[in-house]
């Protein structure tokens, strides 16, 4: 046994208990009784277990590093939501180290290997879902691994967010209500957990509803960006009038905003010529030109229940929870 270093999950399999108590073992021994105090440390002297520093400085409620990768931090969600966590952290003691991987896989896995270098005692992903192996490896180290604003499409990975699929079929219902037909769908390449949701959730809506999702005008943007949307949009305009959308309905509102000012530089009006809708509700949705009708992920919620879950798993408590929010309509004036 002593041919390796076991992992503090081992040790607590070959005990017979959870990660828990062989940490309160390890740090709080007055916490467990006798019997399992005895048995667990029969395991830790045989297999010549010693505790990793930074577990240890995180069992005892030291200060410590969270790991947060995000996909692109000039989104202004990401950077609100990254504004936020990294306040609530410093509220709680911990240092945030911040990555972004611009959707690309290869450097999401890189980033990962990073992070568990530097040894961060938990981890919050927004993920392209190519790096499960990653992730997984590092959450069997005992490191929570909390997805935000996309559902997990692997069990125990806890996620906090907003239901993706329900907040778009909203949105279609909103938008076939108001008799709009023709729609422009900005999508981009990289089809995350969360972008494959809203387009899932928008077709059925729209099928439900008579429509044949053959007619809706799919467009490729070259990335969930603001410059994407606006490509698109420049390239949708240049059609016949008559071969205009409705609507535009866009991944994000990052996206709508470049979408709305290709609008205005053609010479129309967004919310009377041409709609334009988003998702996400960051920060600036409400005060564009036209402001803009999306759903809104309460980015506040979202970062207020990770904190909470991470900063009660550095007090001891082994299990980090997600959340799923309300996915709500938010109807302005783009649409």
């Amino acid at each position: 046994m002593r041919g390796r270093r076991l992992k503090i999950r081992e040790v607590a399999r070959l005990a017979g208990v959870s990660v828990g108590t062989v940490s309160n073992v390890i740090n709080h021994p007055e916490r467990v009784s006798d019997g399992l105090r005895r048995r667990v440390e029969s395991v830790l002297e045989v297999s010549g277990f010693s505790p990793d520093p930074t577990a240890r400085a995180l069992s005892l409620g030291r200060s410590s590093m969270i790991g947060v990768v995000f996909f692109d931090i000039s989104n202004p969600f990401f950077a609100e939501a990254a504004h936020q966590l990294s306040r609530l952290f410093e509220n709680l003691g911990c240092s945030m180290v911040l990555a972004e991987t611009d959707q690309v896989a290869e450097v999401e896995s890189r980033v990962l290997r990073n992070m568990e270098r530097v040894g961060v005692d938990a981890l919050i992903v927004c993920s392209t879902g190519a790096c499960w192996d990653d992730l997984t490896r590092i959450r069997d180290r005992g490191v929570p691994v909390v997805l935000m604003a996309q559902r997990s499409e692997r069990p125990g990975f806890p996620s906090v967010g907003i239901d993706d699929y329900d907040g778009m079929r909203k949105l279609a219902g909103h938008l076939w209500r108001r008799g709009l037909r023709r729609f422009s769908f900005v999508n981009e390449p990289v089809q995350a957990t969360q972008h494959k949701d809203r387009w899932r959730g928008f077709s059925d809506e729209l099928a439900e509803r008579g429509m044949r999702v053959e007619d809706v005008d799919v467009q490729w943007a070259s990335g969930p960006t603001w410059d994407g949307g606006y490509e698109v949009a420049r390239r949708v305009l240049v059609r016949p009038d008559n071969l205009w959308p409705d609507a535009f309905v866009c991944l994000n509102d990052h996206l709508a905003m470049g979408v709305s000012k290709a609008v205005t530089e053609a010479g129309l009006t967004v919310g009377s010529d041409v709609c334009v809708s988003g998702f996400d509700d960051v920060p600036y949705a409400s005060v564009l030109g036209v402001p803009l009708t999306t759903i809104r992920q309460p980015i506040a919620g979202i970062c207020d229940h990770i904190a909470q879950e991470i900063g009660g798993f550095l007090n001891g408590r082994e299990l980090v929870s997600g959340r799923s929010f309300d996915a709500e309509l938010i109807v302005r004036q783009s649409a």
